[in-house]
């Protein structure tokens, strides 16, 4: 949620609400009595954000343009499909890391992923406690010299950076952030590179994706704009993975809404290609029907074993793609029926060399 309030030198200036188109802006700016044959990039655009927490002071003083508009365009409807917890860490990372442009905030609405959250620590004495526990492998702290908690804590901060929202301490974690805006192609506002799991889904000639898991509010928006009742029953959608190999085993005839809670599931930890090849290893060898055996499957993952050759695998191994998959505590066993379907045509061509 961004506003734009646009002035020159000396003469009176107008607020807009974005999104907004240029039309939108020069009938305003019209209505104002500014000369008509006067270019609109003559402007100066002040940049306020609305309902972010702590942006509160105007953002940005700079020459409007065509292409300032399309960044605050994205920004508005990229922050319009985040819930409140995403929006509290997006406004505290622009806050922490200060962006100079517009286009580094763009790229930083697509990557708040790399900033680290740490529940419930609201304090640097909790901060100092967690460090000194050991419970924390990633904040590395000298200690030396330092008898209090709140002293710790303080040092964390001192090297690391970081703020204490509503959830807990979040930081900016050493993982260097993508590039998804170069200052030429806006990304999707809806895009989100963690997702396992994508939707296309086409209303109205025009194509929209889904990244699936999505938050209570995003799938309200959808609802609201796919014109439909129940995501359980949605199925009118092409799957595309960001997962490579996972749209293949998915169960046949899932729903969104079904999708969405298995897309949850998997984006509970950061999947490395091992762990990606258990997972679909497990789904290949389980043959799971429905979504609800999909999410036992990756619930229990840490109870699966792959090995690359029959030899290093106890015998009841099955084979997948990815090697011999087992599982001790559960062992698979595979009692569903297998059928086989052979397809002919009647159609036959005739090469000549």
């Amino acid at each position: 949620m961004f506003k734009m309030y646009l002035q020159r030198e000396g003469e009176p200036g107008v607020g807009i609400t974005l999104p907004a188109s240029m039309e939108d802006i020069k009938i305003a700016l019209t209505y104002l009595l500014w000369g008509k044959n006067e270019p609109v990039e003559k402007a100066i655009a002040y940049i306020y954000a609305l309902g972010i927490p702590y942006l509160k002071e105007c953002l940005y003083q700079v020459p409007f343009s065509e292409k300032v508009l399309r960044e605050l365009n994205f920004l508005s409807d990229r922050t319009a499909l985040m819930t409140t917890q995403q929006l509290e860490r997006f406004g505290a990372a622009v806050f922490m890391s200060q962006p100079n442009t517009l286009e580094n905030m763009v790229n930083l609405a697509c990557s708040t992923e790399h900033y680290q959250l740490y529940p419930d620590l609201m304090t640097e004495y909790e901060l100092g406690l967690y460090i000194i526990m050991g419970e924390c492998d990633e904040l590395r702290v000298n200690q030396e010299g330092a008898y209090e908690y709140e002293e710790v804590g303080h040092r964390c901060i001192q090297k690391y950076g970081g703020y204490f929202i509503q959830e807990g301490y979040l930081v900016a974690t050493d993982e260097p952030a993508e590039i998804f805006y170069d200052g030429r192609q806006l990304p999707d506002p809806e895009y989100d590179i963690t997702s396992p799991l994508i939707l296309s889904v086409t209303k109205n000639r025009k194509e929209h994706d889904i990244y699936l898991p999505a938050p209570e509010v995003n799938m309200k928006f959808w609802k609201e704009r796919l014109g439909i009742d129940n995501l359980d029953e949605f199925r009118d959608f092409e799957v595309k993975d960001s997962m490579d190999g996972l749209k293949e085993r998915l169960p046949c005839g899932s729903s969104l809404g079904e999708l969405n809670r298995l897309a949850g599931k998997l984006k509970t930890e950061r999947i490395s290609d091992r762990r990606r090849k258990i997972y679909l290893a497990a789904f290949e060898a389980e043959l799971p029907v429905s979504v609800e055996e999909a999410v036992y499957i990756v619930e229990r993952i840490e109870e699966y074993q792959l090995a690359e050759t029959a030899e290093e695998a106890p015998d009841g191994a099955v084979k997948t793609s990815f090697g011999y998959l087992w599982n001790e505590i559960d062992p698979i066993c595979r009692q569903r029926d297998m059928e086989s379907i052979q397809l002919f045509s009647p159609l036959k061509g005739d090469f000549l060399a």
